[in-house]
């Protein structure tokens, strides 16, 4: 995806599998695509989007940074939900291959992880039913 510019990140509350997400990017000359990514865990999900997000240039500070704010100013988060170190997550976490993901991840978790991700590199985040199959 490095010649294509990622415009929007379509997922929903992976409610049922398999969870998935759409990724909708335009390159140079052509058409815009819309790839979709089908997962049985939630965790590779998340390991994947990560991958396809954090290739621009201060997504991993951005993304930390956004975790960091977001469990200071919530009452009910207990811990963060990212992290390029396991020690900065407290108690189980998934390794991928950057990231460190806590466990277990709910649909809550895995929501704010693609919300947050999305946040971080600057790419909007939708609602997978907002997508019209038509334009696909």
């Amino acid at each position: 995806m490095s010649t294509r510019k990622i415009i929007a990140v379509y997922a929903h509350p992976f409610l049922k599998r398999p969870y998935r997400f759409v990724v909708r990017s335009t390159q140079p000359a052509g058409p815009e695509m819309f790839d979709l990514h089908k997962f049985n865990t939630r965790v590779d999900l998340v390991s994947a989007l990560l991958d396809v997000l954090g290739h621009r240039d201060g997504f991993g500070d951005a993304l930390q940074a956004i975790d960091a704010d977001e469990l200071a100013k919530s009452s009910h988060r207990s811990r963060r939900y990212v992290a390029e170190r396991r020690e900065d997550i407290g108690g189980q976490a998934a390794r991928m291959v950057r990231w460190y993901v806590t466990r277990p991840l709910g649909k809550t978790e895995a929501m704010d992880i693609v919300r947050m991700a999305c946040k971080a590199a600057n790419v909007r985040h939708v609602a997978l039913r907002m997508l019209d199959m038509a334009t696909v």
